[in-house]
């Protein structure tokens, strides 16, 4: 006997003393003192009849025999039920079971009057849904009638010799899913098969119950759901759980492994005995329960099952001096698949017949192969075969655009119907023997389950199996794999090279990883990156990673982002964490597989809510704010972090500021968080009140008109009031934009024809300027276009070609057009019928937390009564404080009409000799952006674009612009090599990015730049004065750096303290402190404050800077906007974002 075989037999007889453990608690839980129920006892999730849900295609009422979902599945009792119970002492009649179970299957088929099938499709009479291991994926059959088939019942194979010639002439594959709900919702009523590896009963339909229960509470608790009637009596054991988790098939969602139904064959076999060895079982009568008897003879048949196995893998002439990685081969596996001694013995043969025939395999191949992966012998022959078949026929033709956009760029690839493409007789296109070298090297190729599919490390394949790889074809295989491979250990990319060198092109090879999904695992190697980002494993969890794997049906890549998104992700229990939190999201907002997936890569914190939160927030959702539960679902499809933020701190302030400071009736504010539930993220201080403020001072509105404005269109406040990602659906460019359109002066004006067409600031303000053309071409008169849009704003609202049609109609019918674009009588019905509490816009108070400001705003007031009545203070002392400008309990209060607007347009001024001006413009982006579809966390590369501006103040204009390329070529690391002109292209240096924090590096770059650009020109004996400004788009990097003092007093210190950016009330994890403390240290010495003793460099003097954003120094009349697109602010803001993009790109691409 071999090392080999002694190891593996050493290391499976400890297996079986180990299960001995769980086998006998099992036993004792089964003993009189409690009793264990199986599937055809109780329901364990609705209240129909088990008998029904397993097995029958219909029932017998339901004459259309489709199979009703679980929401609408009317309950029954089990009395109904024709499916004969099982004899518990499993002593069976065989020709008598046979035939009773015959008998049942047959009673389930409905038929009409005229002995028809009476099924509504008549097509879907001979359909079914079935599991396929091979591609993961739900795939629909239709059943083709044959010669030798004319008995065929209508569910399941027929009983074929091979499938790779028989099943595609009797199985059509009609379409295939990645989730069952799918498949149901597109083909409803036909049946639901099992996996073809599933035992009859499926291992986890048994529940226990307490025994001090009576039997009416027994019935009471049966009939409901997780127990929710009964207390706690009903319980679900930990292994129970645990098995539910493991045999998990992917794609199942809330669907349960007992509510699917079972071919014939399959109960058939589970219901004789007469083949099985009786010496097995014998037993001492009366010693234990007939639960225990059966327990007991499925785990002496897997003992025989493993003896099985290991003499058929083992063999004298194995080489191989170690086991690749140790696997399961204890008697629980092989008892919850329903393996025994016949079956493996009878998936050996047929693994040796397809190793040898198809694959030209010799015997001493096969025997290595068997011995390094004996998981072989315990998958279905004909799934095996179907891999083998999809792996060796040929790649489908170039009219397959979907196949061949995998092929090339391999994207697309869960698109695919790849059952229906080997169906159809394609696959990846591997000869025999690519085929047969790679699976001789990895024989996990095969796997059917997650748990199997692990490669062997990279220094075992070295060693042991003596592979060698170049380190250049490694490097070649993560440049084509990509995305394919991220967050797949080291070993896959090590095997892919491998097969490249055996001639696999890298387009077969993205075939083969989008195909098979169990090709590539999850690297549980946690790395810097992921190490970095929070608390992590040492390990990860294998058994979460592939359950979560299966549940949402995601690849190694996503789970790897969500991991860096949400580290603590990698401490979740699949069982006790993420399965229950999944069905609670699932099962109570109504969502379907894919948009599970889509939610839980959008937010993967979302796995670490509670039961209990979750059922807080629903309550919150639907009784304070009035919320249907349609509304809800369809709330955090567009927000999926909407059901994790706090009651307190978030949800509840939102639903104040809607209800009181904006005076919206409660009846309307479900659809306000049903439109645009981001609403419901934004910050109170900085952003909704600013916002609501620009709108009253602009439009000279109250704070309640404005909350009619927000109940038409609460999409309003999800535009930036400056800029952030729309350049042109802003909300002070675009009033600024209509004034000067319809000659507006007056802001009472603008704010009667906003009352009128609130959805007009949705509208870019190149479409309002190509409208107005539009009108006043076609009313030959500007004044007329003028006075048509103050009658009639909303014709802004309308699409330039709905504009231009009406139009045109206008004047073929003959008639006036002046006079048609008059408002109708019609119009739109209001949303808030009642009036707006009467308030007078000069009277509103603001309280905030800084003199004479519209940052950080506590509370809008119509009045200084509400005011006094807010902050608990009398008249007179909110009037003195306002007046005095003083601090009152760390608020100011000040009027709204008082506060200044700030004035920082970008001026042309007159030269000056001893004094240069520098305007420069800054933006950041990265690439690739964030979509829906895809899990946060990708990927990503940062790029900065930088631009000077010649703002009348500088003679030798080009002298100074090739001082900034050279000072910028020395301060940033990679420079695009397309930068040209003044236009400076780079590359964002720092790990981790993001928007935000390439452009606050935008910022700090420009500085840098600056500061290196002075220091050179005062070395050559310049001694003038510079005035610089850095324009910026970005309101996040804007926010952190508009406090001057507090910028300066963080650069005044060497190094930054916990303490420091507690008494500055910044948030470490806000402020990006790595990028803004350098920032502020370049800033501080370029005002010319002292460095701290400590540094080496000096203060600069005769120097000013400041921050000020893009839109407040652009106008329509600069010369030098005009080239740009848009011929507007805009438009060359816009032509900036590009830039940077296209430098995140570049870098991208050369990574």
């Amino acid at each position: 006997m071999t090392t080999t075989t002694l190891m593996i037999l050493s290391y499976t007889s400890l297996l079986c003393a180990f299960s001995l453990v769980p086998f006998a608690t099992w036993a004792f839980h089964c003993a009189p003192s409690s009793r264990l129920i199986h599937w055809n006892d109780v329901e364990p999730r609705t209240s129909r009849p088990v008998s029904d849900r397993l097995f029958a295609a219909t029932s017998s009422g339901d004459p259309n025999g489709t199979r009703k979902s679980k929401r609408s599945r009317a309950s029954s009792t089990s009395k109904g039920s024709t499916y004969p119970k099982r004899n518990t002492n499993r002593r069976y009649d065989d020709e008598k079971s046979k035939q009773s179970t015959k008998e049942a299957w047959s009673s389930k088929q409905p038929t009409s009057s005229n002995g028809k099938s009476s099924r509504a499709n008549p097509n879907q009479e001979s359909m079914y849904i079935q599991f396929s291991r091979v591609f993961q994926r739900h795939v629909v059959y239709r059943h083709i009638p044959s010669n030798n088939d004319t008995n065929w019942d209508g569910i399941g194979d027929t009983t074929i010799t091979s499938m790779t010639t028989a099943s595609r002439s009797t199985e059509e594959v009609m379409e295939s899913f990645e989730f069952l709900d799918e498949a149901m919702a597109k083909y409803p009523g036909i049946p639901v098969l099992a996996p073809k590896d599933l035992p009859f009963p499926p291992p986890t339909c048994s529940i226990e119950w307490d025994s001090n229960e009576d039997v009416e509470e027994k019935t009471l608790i049966k009939t409901t759901v997780d127990g929710g009637v009964g207390g706690g009596a009903r319980k679900r054991r930990a292994d129970v759980e645990q098995d539910e988790c493991e045999s998990t098939v992917a794609g199942m969602g809330l669907t349960t492994l007992c509510e699917l139904q079972y071919e014939y064959d399959c109960v058939e076999r589970m219901s004789t005995t007469n083949s099985l060895d009786a010496s097995s079982f014998q037993r001492q009568q009366g010693a234990v329960s007939s639960n225990v008897d059966e327990l007991g003879y499925r785990y002496d048949q897997s003992r025989l099952a493993i003896q099985t196995l290991l003499k058929l893998v083992t063999t004298p002439e194995s080489q191989i001096n170690l086991p690749r990685h140790f696997f399961r081969l204890d008697p629980k596996r092989f008892a919850s698949r329903g393996l025994t001694s016949d079956v493996i013995l009878k998936n050996h043969n047929r693994l040796v017949q397809l190793l040898s025939g198809v694959l030209g395999m010799k015997q001493r191949d096969i025997d290595f192969v068997l011995s390094n992966f004996p998981q072989l012998c315990l998958y279905n022959g004909d799934e095996v075969e179907c891999m083998i078949d999809f792996l060796v026929s040929p790649l489908p033709q170039q009219e397959f655009v979907s196949v061949v956009m995998v092929a090339e760029k391999g994207i697309g690839g869960e698109s695919v119907d790849w059952p229906r493409l080997w169906w159809k007789g394609f696959g990846a296109g591997l000869t025999v023997s690519q085929a047969a070298a790679s699976l001789r090297v990895m024989p996990e190729l095969l796997a059917m389950y997650y748990e199997d599919s692990s490669k062997p490390s990279i220094l075992y394949m070295h060693q042991q199996m003596r592979l060698s790889v170049s380190p250049t074809l490694i490097d070649e295989t993560n440049t084509n794999l990509g995305h394919l491979i991220e967050g797949t250990p080291p070993s896959d990319a090590y095997f892919f090279a491998y097969m490249s060198s055996l001639g696999v092109s890298w387009g077969q090879l993205r075939i083969l990883i989008s195909a098979l999904k169990l090709w590539c695992n999850c690297n549980l190697d946690p790395t810097w990156e992921i190490m970095q980002r929070g608390p992590v494993r040492s390990m990860f969890r294998s058994s979460a990673m592939d359950y979560l794997r299966q549940r949402l049906q995601v690849k190694p890549s996503d789970l790897h982002r969500m991991i860096k998104t949400h580290s603590r992700l990698t401490g979740y229990d699949a069982c006790f964490k993420m399965k229950p939190t999944l069905n609670k999201l699932q099962s109570t907002f109504g969502l379907t597989g894919s948009e599970m997936r889509k939610i839980v890569l959008r937010m993967p914190s979302l796995l670490g809510m509670g039961i209990q939160s979750i059922e807080d927030k629903l309550k919150f959702f639907l009784n304070e704010a009035g919320m249907s539960m349609e509304q809800l679902r369809t709330a955090l499809l567009k927000q999926p972090s909407l059901i994790q933020y706090s009651l307190d701190t978030t949800l509840r302030p939102k639903a104040r500021f809607f209800l009181h400071e904006l005076g919206i009736p409660s009846s309307l504010l479900s659809r306000i968080i049903t439109t645009a539930p981001a609403l419901m993220g934004f910050s109170l201080s900085d952003n909704l009140r600013p916002k609501v403020c620009c709108l009253m001072r602009r439009c000279a509105l109250n704070q309640f008109q404005v909350g009619v404005l927000i109940a038409t269109s609460p999409s309003l406040l999800s535009l930036s009031q400056l800029g952030k990602m729309n350049y042109e659906c802003k909300i002070e460019p675009t009033l600024s934009s209509l004034s000067e359109l319809l000659e507006i002066d007056n802001p009472h004006d603008l704010g009667q024809i906003l009352m009128a067409a609130p959805r007009l600031l949705h509208h870019s303000i190149a479409s309002l300027d190509d409208k107005f053309s539009l009108l006043t071409k076609s009313l030959q008169s500007k004044e007329k276009a003028i006075i048509a849009l103050r009658n009639n704003p909303s014709l802004l609202t309308w699409t330039l070609i709905v504009l231009r049609e009406r139009i045109d109609l206008s004047l073929e019918m003959g008639n006036d057009l002046f006079t048609s674009l008059q408002p109708s009588k019609r119009g739109r019905r209001k949303m808030m019928q009642q009036s707006p509490p009467e308030a007078n816009y000069e009277d509103a108070v603001i309280v905030s937390f800084e003199s004479s400001s519209l940052e950080s705003i506590s509370m809008i007031c119509p009045t200084v009564s509400v005011a006094a009545k807010e902050a608990g203070l009398s008249k007179s002392a909110v009037i003195e404080a306002i007046q005095a400008g003083q601090c009152v309990d760390g608020k100011f209060f000040s009027y709204l009409k008082d506060i200044s607007e700030p004035g920082t347009a970008l001026k042309h001024v007159s030269h000056d000799d001893h004094k240069v001006s520098i305007s420069l413009f800054v933006s950041g982006s990265v690439y690739p952006g964030d979509r829906l579809d895809v899990a946060r966390g990708q990927s990503r590369t940062g790029g900065i674009c930088l631009k000077v501006i010649n703002d009348g103040t500088i003679d030798n204009y080009e002298s100074i612009v090739d001082d900034v390329l050279a000072a910028a070529s020395s301060c940033f690391g990679i420079l695009v090599p397309n930068s040209t002109g003044n236009v400076i292209l780079a590359v964002f240096p720092l790990i981790n990015p993001s928007k935000n924090r390439c452009e606050l590096f935008s910022l700090l770059g420009a500085l840098r730049v600056v500061e290196s650009f002075i220091k050179t020109r005062r070395t050559d004996g310049d001694s003038r004065t510079y005035d610089i400004k850095i324009f910026s788009d970005s309101n996040y990097a804007l926010k952190l750096v508009s406090n001057r003092d507090r910028l300066l007093k963080l650069g005044g210190c060497f190094a930054y303290s916990e303490e420091l950016l507690s008494s500055l009330n910044m948030k470490r994890e806000y402020v990006n402190i790595d990028i803004l403390h350098p920032l502020a240290r370049s800033f501080s010495r370029l005002n010319g404050q002292d460095e701290p003793p400590q540094s080496r460099n000096k203060k600069v003097v005769d120097a000013k800077v400041q921050f000020l954003h893009s839109m407040d120094s652009i106008s329509k009349q600069d010369d030098w906007v005009k080239d740009w697109p848009g011929r507007s602010g805009p438009g060359f803001v816009r032509f900036l974002k590009r830039q940077a993009r296209a430098a995140a790109e570049w870098q991208y691409n050369r990574q």
